[in-house]
């Protein structure tokens, strides 16, 4: 039986049949029904393959995050504005794309990652979560808000119709709403559960990281005072390999990407660090249960250790298939590019299975 004030579980069959991407009133994937069971996982030990390589975004900086909307069939992926970018009302250009200015890119590609669209937002975040919601004609897109000058994160989320072509901020009410599912938390996070339509928000709370799901629908509406899960993540260090890169939700089960980029050879370089590219990289994937908090595997992928640059950026989950994708920022230098790989196999689950 489900503890009480945690997440209903989401079976195996309520899960594939949820792929068909029923929608409810507020525009969101939801699954039927499902019997009692922990609900299917991805299998992180199976291989990744290819999904997009080497994308180019709006502008030269690192992906820091995407999502899919499978009712539309687009991706959107966050980004920072490009140092030098003087956006409407700024006195003076955006001082550097990967420091503290909060100022975002979020672009819409198709998915085979062309370029369609993209808006600006100033003074949200550094991008690191991103959540897209279709409802209707529309779509709206969730990412950190009320950007801290200290450290570049946001200290809020915000709701935002993604509008081609305009430059945003808070005061854009009539688009843009801010929410504050936790008062008093900063780096706060967003992912939406494609196939639940719940939301998903990484956050830190007396500087220990939390993780707090609400349904998409009361999110909406600014009630956030019926966590469906709160659960602490306390596994991480500070090494490298342990460095937070996005997080994504399905069902019962939360997945994180960990790691730092490609460091020069040490032949090249002796004070580089150590992760070069012959190494493949310090990249992994962990699998989190989001009703008990404990981290049921973690797994080191080698997904796009070809490019001359590597560094994770990000990760989503795909409602068709599904496919769990991980992203990663490469390239030999700006303009920095956008990758993507999938991992497909559920545990428990055979291919033929999956596909029916």
């Amino acid at each position: 039986m489900t503890a009480p004030g945690r997440p209903a579980p989401l079976g195996r069959r309520g899960f594939l049949l949820g792929g068909a991407a029923l929608l409810t009133a507020a525009g969101c994937a939801q699954a039927p029904p499902a019997p009692r069971g922990t609900g299917p996982r991805f299998d992180l030990s199976a291989g990744a393959v290819k999904r997009l390589r080497e994308k180019p975004l709006w502008y030269g900086t690192l992906a820091q995050s995407f999502a899919f909307d499978r009712v539309n069939g687009h991706l959107y992926v966050t980004q920072a504005v490009e140092a030098g970018v003087r956006l409407p009302g700024d006195a003076q250009p955006v001082a550097t794309a990967e420091g503290h200015h909060g100022d975002l890119c979020v672009n819409k590609l198709d998915l085979a990652g062309n370029r369609l669209a993209f808006m600006r937002l100033k003074g949200f975040g550094h991008g690191v979560g991103l959540g897209v919601e279709p409802v209707g004609g529309d779509v709206f897109v969730w990412t950190e808000a009320d950007v801290n000058p200290a450290s570049g994160y946001g200290r809020a989320l915000a709701r935002t119709r993604f509008t081609p072509g305009a430059v945003l901020s808070a005061a854009d009410t009539g688009t843009v709403t801010v929410h504050r599912p936790v008062p008093g938390s900063t780096s706060n996070q967003p992912a939406i559960d494609p196939t639940t339509g719940r939301l998903a928000v990484r956050h830190r709370r007396a500087g220990q990281a939390h993780y707090r799901v609400f349904d998409l629908a009361d999110a909406g509406l600014g009630a956030f005072d019926r966590p469906l899960a709160d659960i602490a993540e306390t596994d991480l260090g500070d090494g490298d390999e342990d460095v937070f890169q996005g997080f994504a939700v399905m069902g019962d089960f939360l997945y994180r990407l960990l790691g730092t980029a490609y460091t020069p050879d040490a032949e090249d370089d002796p004070d580089a660090g150590g992760n070069p590219k012959d190494s493949h990289g310090n990249a992994s994937v962990s699998t989190v249960d989001l009703r008990s908090g404990r981290v049921l595997d973690r797994v080191r992928t080698e997904a796009a250790w070809t490019l001359d640059w590597r560094e994770p950026e990000g990760i989503a989950v795909d409602p068709q298939g599904p496919a769990l994708c991980l992203g990663f920022g490469g390239g030999q230098g700006r303009p920095w590019t956008f990758t993507a790989y999938e991992k497909r196999a559920l545990v428990g689950v055979s291919a033929s299975s999956a596909g029916r």
